[in-house]
């Protein structure tokens, strides 16, 4: 989720000209990958990162200049070592590109970005379009929200930058949040919230105590459910491969009862707590009621990646980095 569009909405509606620095293309290893955003107010403040180190720096220079003259440009950065400039001390060996766009609080853009604003909350996808101009002294852009034809038609989807009979255009994919189902809502799982939160995906929590699923005791949670004995969790929801359900309740016979639920959808992915003994016992348990085998093998249990995580907030690193680590995945190869 681009939450940078958010950012640029809440300047724009606030009065302030920032200036958006945009990497439109990259190849071999870069920093960043297209469409990665960074938003520069002035000489002391930058929200977001295009990399960092002496690129992100001499984006930020350029930008000032931005200000100035309110046109944009694009500036290309050969990180190759046979390419290097001898004021950027990087060899990573890629090549990208990246935009500036002077960004005022005309009318016209408080519309546009209001717009953009309301079908990200509506979680609506789309493609968040610039047809690039050339002008006296640099670029302007001509924005634009097309729309995506279904969900299917955001399989794939990546930032690029293209020539069409418009002109140079980039267009980047505005898709919905990722949403990470946490049913259980113990000591791990609000370290699980918060960090999941902070890697851009959408928390919503399940408990079957009042005392334990509440605001208090998960305020950064964009949902709190107490349900029940566990039942019929997933029935008001729409799960699909952008889902991750994470099963981390306390004890083993929730636990078989949730994943039993979570493999009837079509959640991207599943995991559970528990050592390899209890997901022998609750496989063959449900096995026993008729799941298949091979539905059992897309789970992940023990969930997380094996860093030797004890405390509750190692234990959520290990899985929140899983989660990335599938995320990453899907997104690269579709």
């Amino acid at each position: 989720m681009n939450t940078e569009l958010i950012e640029i909405y809440h300047a724009v509606e606030k009065r302030i000209p920032i200036v958006v620095a945009t990497v439109i293309t990259s190849r071999g290893s870069t920093p960043r990958t297209a469409g990665s955003k960074m938003i520069v107010y002035g000489e002391d403040r930058i929200s977001g990162s295009i990399g960092g180190g002496p690129i992100e720096g001499d984006v930020i220079e350029r930008a000032l200049l931005v200000f100035g003259s309110k046109r944009g440009e694009i500036t290309s950065y050969d990180l190759r070592k046979d390419g290097l400039s001898e004021d950027l001390d990087l060899i990573c060996g890629g090549q990208m590109e990246v935009m500036l766009e002077y960004v005022d609080s005309c009318r016209e853009n408080e519309l546009l970005y209001g717009a953009v604003c309301q079908k990200m909350e509506k979680e609506e996808p789309f493609l968040w379009k610039a047809v690039i101009k050339d002008v006296d002294g640099g670029i302007e852009l001509e924005r634009d929200i097309q729309q995506v034809a279904g969900k299917a038609g955001t399989k794939n989807l990546t930032a690029a930058l293209y020539k069409s009979l418009e002109g140079l255009v980039f267009v980047e994919p505005v898709l919905p949040r990722q949403a990470a189902y946490i049913v259980g809502a113990g000591h791990v799982s609000r370290e699980i919230a918060r960090l999941a939160k902070q890697v851009g995906m959408k928390t919503l929590i399940f408990d079957d105590r009042t005392s334990f699923a509440n605001q208090s005791r998960f305020p950064e949670a964009d949902g709190i459910f107490v349900c029940p004995e566990y039942t019929d969790i997933f029935e008001p929801f729409e799960i699909t491969q952008n889902s991750y359900i994470i099963i981390v309740t306390r004890g083993h016979s929730y636990d078989k009862k949730v994943l039993g639920q979570a493999l009837k959808t079509g959640a991207g992915y599943i995991g559970m707590m528990g050592s390899r003994k209890k997901r022998t016992t609750i496989f063959d348990a449900l096995m026993a009621e008729g799941v298949d085998s091979g539905e059992l093998d897309k789970v992940h249990c023990p969930i997380g990646l094996p860093i030797n995580a004890e405390t509750p907030a190692e234990l959520a690193v290990s899985i929140v980095a899983e989660l990335i680590e599938h995320r990453a995945r899907r997104d690269f190869t579709g």
